[in-house]
């Protein structure tokens, strides 16, 4: 017997979708919304109710819910909060059961919010009706280029999930996710959590294999033990990674004013994440960074990397942050190290970290010691450091225009983007997770080239590096206890 659909299904998934609250003045938020909807791509209906205005976009407008033309299976809600309760009933009656409601002044605002939230809970509990929010900005689903947050998207489509009670954090980290290339899959806005909540989230996500990892941006859990037996689940086959934000006095309440979330303490939530099989960050950079890291490598074997680097500071500040992590510095064998040392050049380190320093052969840092470490059996994971492409050498190109001689201005183009290409290549199919640091992510085409074509995710420094590696080999430890309990 087949697992019966999750309500969230038809939310994220919808064949028609109609908005309420977009007009043809300007400064209206339903006005961004819809205009992401009609512009990213969306391939189904798309309707507008406005009643006065004959188009909006556009696009037809219907003066009410009653004359559209098919009962839309996703109502989106950018209206005024008093009468949020009547649009659900008129389209309860038309036949629609999933909506998100953007609005916001229900329970986060006290009692009248309250009043108005409890007409709401009659309304949908009459008409069966489903929805996000209130006080959300609804959904991005990239596969179906559906994006109903006032932000927009140009970037890749790919395996991360994420549930968050904080519109921002399904929306403002779009352009984020550009930069770092991430592959967004489907970002679910909570909000109040008015009808489905965070477990809701886990458990849509466990029927979803397009989607590799889930994240989560939490301000406190409603059904803990819907929760866990939820997160457990999904933790069998997908690592989930969360923020927490609402364990100190100042953030509970915030966030009892933000979603009306009731939160716990900081040490409670952390050991009751810890029991689900979730993995807490610390920063919200780190959410996204992980994010982006399990979606786009294998887990390792082990604890045990090594260190490539042609520059000595980044590589001891790595060794560094892998002595404080659960990660461990792999002890080379025989044959690799001879491998190593015949490589090098007499200034270079052929221990782990190797340092190359400087070699005029750039095959030897690209593609011959990748190779080396990829099939080196006592190396779990891989964490490089200094990949310089066309952006480095053309700075040299422009700036010393008059005095570099016409054979090495060709010399320093051919050799342009070669790193990023040959290093990428070197790692295809080591089968061991590979991440990369750099301070130069934006501008540097071999970092951008081994991001979107070798898949290897790159980090602003070091450290962030050697902890996204560190989140990898947890999460295995975690599954294979999981598997084991």
């Amino acid at each position: 017997m087949s697992e019966p659909e999750n309500p969230l299904f038809r939310i994220l998934n919808p064949r028609s979708i109609c908005v309420m609250g977009a007009s043809n003045q300007t400064r209206r938020m339903g006005n961004w919304v819809l205009l992401n909807i009609l512009t990213s791509g969306y391939q189904g209906r798309v309707y507008v109710v406005h009643p006065s205005d004959k188009t909006v976009q556009g696009v037809k407008a219907y003066p009410n819910i009653d004359s559209l033309p098919e009962a839309p299976e996703l109502l989106v809600l950018v209206i005024p909060t008093t009468i949020v309760p009547e649009v659900l009933e008129y389209a309860g009656r038309k036949g629609t059961r999933r909506a998100i409601i953007i609005t916001a002044g229900y329970n986060e605002i006290g009692e009248e919010g309250r009043h108005l939230q409890k007409k709401i809970d009659d309304v949908v509990k009459r008409h069966d009706i489903k929805y996000l929010g209130p006080n959300c900005l609804g959904l991005v689903n990239w596969r179906l280029k559906i994006n109903t947050t006032t932000i927009p998207f140009d970037g890749r489509a790919g395996g991360i999930g994420l549930a968050s009670h904080s519109g921002s954090y399904i929306s403002q980290i779009l352009p984020l996710a550009e930069d770092m290339d991430m592959g967004i899959g489907e970002l679910i806005s909570l909000g109040n959590e008015g009808s489905l909540d965070i477990a809701d989230a886990l458990d849509y996500f466990y029927t979803r294999s397009e989607i590799k990892v889930v994240g989560l941006y939490l301000e406190g859990i409603r059904r803990p033990a819907a929760f866990r037996k939820a997160a457990l689940r999904l933790a069998k086959k997908k690592p989930i990674v969360a923020i927490y934000s609402g364990g100190t006095p100042e953030g509970a309440h915030s966030a009892a004013s933000h979603t009306a979330a009731i939160s716990a303490s900081g040490e409670i939530m952390r050991g009751f994440l810890r029991q689900c099989g979730v993995l807490q960050t610390q920063t919200s950079n780190e959410l996204y960074e992980w994010l982006n890291v399990f979606d786009r490598q294998p887990l390792p074997k082990g604890p045990r990397v090594a260190i490539l680097s042609n520059s000595g500071g980044p590589s001891t500040t790595m060794a560094d942050s892998v002595g404080r992590s659960e990660l461990e510095l792999s002890h080379f064998s025989q044959q690799t190290s001879s491998q190593i040392k015949e490589l090098m050049p007499h200034t270079a380190s052929h221990q782990n970290p190797i340092d190359v320093t400087f070699t005029r052969d750039p095959a030897i840092y690209s593609y011959k010691l990748p190779r080396i470490l990829g099939q080196a059996d006592e190396i779990d994971g891989i964490l490089v450091y200094g990949v310089f492409g066309s952006s480095h050498w053309k700075q040299f190109l422009l700036r010393g225009e008059d005095r570099i001689p016409p054979m090495a201005k060709n010399q320093l183009s051919e050799v342009s983007d070669y790193m990023g290409e040959t290093m990428s290549k070197a790692f295809e199919d080591c089968g061991k997770p590979v991440i990369g640091a750099s301070f130069n992510l934006r501008r540097d085409s071999s970092v951008r080239q081994m991001m979107e074509k070798g898949n290897i995710p790159f980090y602003n420094g070091p450290e962030r590096a050697v902890r996204a590696m560190e989140a990898l080999w947890r999460y295995k430890k975690i599954k294979d206890k999981i598997h084991n309990q």
